[in-house]
């Protein structure tokens, strides 16, 4: 998992600022220098794993194990952080795993029982349920579940995996320790499992 961008749709997002409408929001960032963002990342990326071939010595005969490691990508999203930053984040994961094969694909990361996490994950998952539609054949993993009775309002404890999947399109669940506090939880594991 790998915050590529170190950030910068994150500021991005925050210069804009919130739109309400999703499919606008969306459009505002990728003409706004979301485009250069998804360069510059990937071109960073680029640079990262030449000096590492080189630091390994790949295609060389003293050539590490390591050179023969498929690295793949999460794009991790920051989901404590202000709303339109999250969006902004969640869209260059999308854009990412669009554009280069390296990133399979976006998480959802930041403890799920901080303040923010817990007060916008209807949005989140509302977020994801949009940009899913857009981006269909992105894959998606989230960490939910990751709450116990003490974090949270007991009502927090009955949803977060069943909406990570249902809404949130989430093909992994990271986490899932809350899974037998969720509404129908046996129904869910057996989904989880099959």
């Amino acid at each position: 998992m790998h915050t590529a961008d170190d950030m910068d749709s994150a500021q991005l997002g925050a210069r804009l600022g919130w739109d309400d409408d999703f499919g606008h929001m969306r459009e505002r960032l990728l003409s706004g220098g979301l485009k250069d963002v998804v360069s510059s990342t990937l071109s960073t990326l680029d640079q990262d794993e030449t000096k590492m071939r080189s630091l390994l010595h790949c295609g060389t005969a003293q050539a590490r194990a390591g050179c023969d490691v498929t690295i793949r990508y999460l794009y991790q999203v920051l989901r404590g952080l202000p709303k339109e930053s999250v969006f902004a984040e969640i869209v260059l994961g999308f854009e990412l795993a669009s554009a280069d094969a390296r990133f399979v694909g976006l998480n959802l990361v930041m403890p799920e029982d901080w303040y923010v996490p817990m007060r916008d994950f209807d949005l989140h998952m509302r977020m994801l349920d949009y940009l899913h539609g857009v981006y269909p054949k992105v894959h998606i993993t989230l960490h939910a579940g990751e709450l116990t009775v003490g974090l949270v309002a007991p009502d927090g404890l009955t949803f977060h995996i069943r909406e990570s999947i249902e809404r949130g399109h989430a093909e992994r669940i990271g986490h899932g320790t809350s899974v037998m506090n969720e509404k129908n939880a046996v129904d869910l594991l057996k989904r989880l499992i099959y």
